[in-house]
């Protein structure tokens, strides 16, 4: 994001909250070799973005601490604790970072992805992921609001009010009707099996972090 640009038009705060949501999502995917190896920045950017919030990233740095300092040994640590906890089924799985796992009616693939492409859709998005995740997975929702914020900000640059209300009422409503309608129970099943603390305290951040820009943008957050 060009911060030297949207300055101009935008406060720091509206800035950091668009990054947030692309930190955020960084910090679900599969851990690789590159991405341990930036962690500890990623770490200090976060603390950097949270600062003078209401938003605490204490369990962060907690639990950081505790896991292995050597990155091949941390990278082997990350890699079997997010396969235990979002893809290995047996018996089952044990927290599906996917939309689609927490509906009332236990359907799968039907409803929530297919509800989410229509989202991406109406925003002017094709689905694409890099990491070759479902539309529905959480690093690619987070990614989308990265993704909203960013056209908003581009909309008061581009002095085009009606598309900067438009992002904005986009922004409203996935956050509503989609991330806090699952994020919620997907964080309390993430701290039951988590075993390493990492991925608990990154649950517990985004869980936070969306119930307050709930509360910053005017919504009446689901229960956490």
């Amino acid at each position: 994001m060009n911060t030297n640009i949207f300055s101009q038009i935008a406060s720091e705060r509206e800035i950091k909250r668009v990054s947030i949501y692309r930190l955020l999502a960084w910090g679900l995917a599969y851990p690789t070799a590159e991405r341990v190896a930036m962690i500890l920045t990623w770490q200090e950017t976060v603390e950097q973005v949270f600062a003078h919030s209401s938003v605490s990233t204490q369990s962060i740095a907690t639990a950081l601490s505790l896991l292995p300092q050597d990155e091949t040994d941390l990278l082997i640590t990350l890699q079997m604790e997010y396969e235990h906890l979002f893809i290995n089924d047996a018996p089952e799985l044990l927290a599906p970072p996917y939309a689609s796992a927490y509906t009332h009616d236990g359907d799968i693939v039907k409803y929530p992805a297919r509800s989410i492409l229509e989202a991406y859709r109406q925003a002017e998005v094709s689905f694409y992921s890099e990491s070759f995740e479902l539309p529905d997975h959480l690093t690619v929702q987070l990614e989308f609001m990265h993704h909203l914020g960013t056209e908003t900000l581009n909309a008061k640059y581009l002095n085009r009010p009606e598309r900067v209300g438009m992002f904005e009422a986009f922004q409203q409503e996935f956050l509503y009707q989609h991330l806090l309608y699952w994020v919620p129970a997907w964080r309390i099943r993430v701290a039951k099996a988590d075993r390493v603390g990492f991925y608990a305290a990154l649950a517990q951040l985004i869980g936070d972090w969306l119930t307050t820009d709930a509360h910053n943008l005017g919504l009446l957050p689901l229960a956490d």
